[in-house]
């Protein structure tokens, strides 16, 4: 029995994985919720300001810039690093917390 739930589990992670696609989602493309697919490689889910760990959230796939300005407004990210720009929170792959920086 253990034999056929094991062939049964690797056939439902197959399927999943097949879905998704070897390269993910493209950028625009819904991700997150559950149980949604996967950005691409350079890309990561942004969710919407102030969702930072709601289970199930649904965001967007996003490209992460290449390269950033020095100066902006601060942004505090979803792992409450307070980042001078929009541009290098989404470098450091990070949803937005809220607008400013983070309060410690």
């Amino acid at each position: 029995m253990q034999k056929f739930a094991t062939i049964g589990a690797a056939f439902t992670l197959a399927v999943v994985l097949g879905l998704a696609g070897p390269a993910g989602a493209k950028v625009g493309a819904k991700c997150g919720a559950f149980p949604g697919g996967a950005c691409g490689k350079y890309e990561f889910c942004e969710k919407p300001i102030g969702t930072c760990g709601l289970i199930g959230g649904e965001g967007t796939c996003v490209r992460v810039p290449a390269k950033c300005p020095p100066l902006g407004d601060a942004q505090c990210g979803c792992n409450w690093v307070t980042y001078k720009n929009g541009c290098l929170r989404q470098k450091a792959k990070q949803s937005e917390a809220h607008v400013g920086a983070c309060w410690k």
